[in-house]
């Protein structure tokens, strides 16, 4: 009993540890601004944009936290790696969720970091 409870305390503070995002080489993409739940502007990231966005999570990679919160998206950017693999990032304020195959990730950051994704998502 005692050897479960240390494991379970042990995989409670590595689910809530901050985590490192394995960010792939982004391929293509596009964004999607959404207003009550629907997509109302859409548009393709340019290779330009895939390297910045590439450049702000390569940068931003640790410190993410587990989510398991479903959010209705405001800006959404669902991204295409070079392995064929799937992401998508949706910006909410200066909140930002990372979900793909290994899971949902959620981490705030300041606004000048927010209005470089923003400007690297072709917002501003």
């Amino acid at each position: 009993m005692k050897c479960t409870a240390v494991i379970a305390v042990a995989a409670l503070v590595t689910l809530l540890s901050g985590c490192r995002l394995n960010v792939p080489t982004l391929a293509s993409g596009n964004v999607e601004v959404f207003e009550s739940g629907r997509p109302i502007k859409t548009w393709p990231l340019g290779a330009r944009n895939l390297e910045q966005l590439s450049g702000w999570l390569q940068r931003n990679n640790e410190g993410w936290g587990h989510d398991f919160v479903s959010h209705v998206p405001r800006v959404k950017a669902s991204l295409k790696a070079a392995d064929g693999s799937f992401l998508a990032l949706n910006l909410m304020g200066t909140t930002v969720i990372v979900y793909g195959a290994p899971g949902q990730f959620k981490q705030t950051f300041s606004p000048e970091q927010i209005a470089f994704l923003r400007t690297s998502l072709g917002i501003e």
